[in-house]
């Protein structure tokens, strides 16, 4: 089945493709404005009502901590296992541009022994 593609087509890619690029900044201004949102409107009504007082600047200073808790656990955990995950992946299912490498790579030798090349190194 071929799918017409047409200049709608190609802008409507490109919006998606501009768009995924600054969700992560989108989603970082959602997320600071939430939690003063939930500041004003829970946090601080009920840290009264219990006699404590974390200013507005203590309770985002806690939520930067836990966001950057959580990009050092997605750093040295969590990026690490998915590349695991994806060249085990590749490995039970086969990867084809590993293999199209070495089907280039023998057939380089191939050609370097036909001309009398050594293959240099990088030492």
């Amino acid at each position: 089945m071929n799918i017409r593609q047409g200049k709608g087509y190609y802008i409507f890619g490109a919006l998606k493709n501009v768009y995924m690029e600054a969700a992560s900044y989108i989603s970082a201004m959602q997320f600071a404005i939430i939690c003063i949102m939930a500041y004003t409107t829970t946090l601080e009504p009920w840290l009264t009502m219990n006699n404590m007082v974390i200013p507005l600047w203590g309770v985002l200073t806690i939520f930067t901590g836990v966001i950057i808790s959580i990009l050092l656990f997605t750093y040295k955990i969590g990026i690490p296992s998915h590349y695991k995950f994806l060249e085990r992946q590749f490995r039970e299912h086969g990867n084809f541009t590993a293999e199209d490498m070495k089907k280039l790579f023998d057939n380089q030798k191939c050609i370097m022994s036909k001309l009398g090349i050594k293959e240099k190194t990088n030492d």
